[in-house]
């Protein structure tokens, strides 16, 4: 934001959108990456709504901060509040639930107190793939950050990182996109990889084998809306209080 306007703003809350709200001369304005509290230093950017976008520049004197877990924090778009410490993460959600739940005439009090997630318990994740890379897109742009570490991810998530970043070189040309959406089940991993055309038969036999040694439980290719399997190795099941569920192919979970 080259020649913005600077304010420097006080963080009252965290948005729906997981931006930080200040007010600036009587409108809101959206701050990513920042928490309650902070005192900060942001670049004025364009209309957002009924406020403004925001850059944060520096954080002038910290509110309700803690030190985030990822290394990729702020370049990756995939998480928005590894920033916040424990009580101002629970503070957020709950205040997002509430408001969604006033919007029907709904009292939050039948909800049970949130709690927040350890890292290393995300089971489901999507990612933007290209030739030999592979991760989440970065905050408003479709540039991927190329996955390195994956620190609020389950264990069996990471590990499938690299050999998958391997696969993309064979699978999509040079120029060409696609996404992969991954969901840990009881048992294994649920991969369904969307591509930019059909794969040809070479292509299959690749993911069939990527399936075979990285143990997955299924794997399907996904093109125009309809998913297509490849391996189907195992039931992909899911417990759902304490019921143990068939996840439907490119079924959606909530991340954990």
């Amino acid at each position: 934001m080259r020649g913005a306007e600077i304010a420097t703003l006080t963080i009252e809350r965290i948005g729906m959108r997981g931006d930080g709200v200040a007010r600036w001369r009587g409108e809101p304005v959206f701050v990513p990456f920042t928490a309650p509290g902070d005192v900060v230093e942001a670049n004025l950017g364009k209309r957002r709504g009924e406020g403004r976008a925001a850059e944060l520049r520096r954080v002038i004197s910290p509110g309700t901060r803690a030190e985030p877990v990822c290394a990729h924090f702020g370049q990756c778009g995939g998480c928005g509040l590894q920033h916040l410490d424990p009580a101002a993460y629970v503070a957020a959600k709950e205040a997002w639930l509430a408001a969604a739940l006033a919007q029907h005439g709904l009292s939050a009090g039948v909800v049970r107190p949130l709690r927040r997630l350890a890292p290393g318990t995300r089971r489901r994740a999507r990612f933007g793939l290209e030739p030999g890379r592979l991760g989440c897109h970065a905050l408003g742009s479709h540039r991927i950050v190329d996955l390195r570490e994956g620190a609020v991810l389950h264990p069996l998530r990471v590990g499938l990182v690299p050999p998958r970043r391997e696969l993309t070189r064979f699978l999509l040309a040079p120029g060409t996109a696609g996404a992969a959406n991954a969901t840990v089940t009881n048992s294994g991993i649920d991969l369904v990889l969307e591509l930019p055309e059909a794969p040809d038969l070479a292509r299959l036999e690749a993911m069939a084998r990527f399936a075979e040694a990285q143990d997955l439980a299924r794997l399907f290719w996904k093109s125009d809306d309809e998913a297509m399997p490849v391996a189907l190795r195992r039931a992909a099941r899911v417990t759902l209080s304490g019921v143990a569920v068939d996840l439907p192919e490119d079924g959606f979970l909530q991340p954990s």
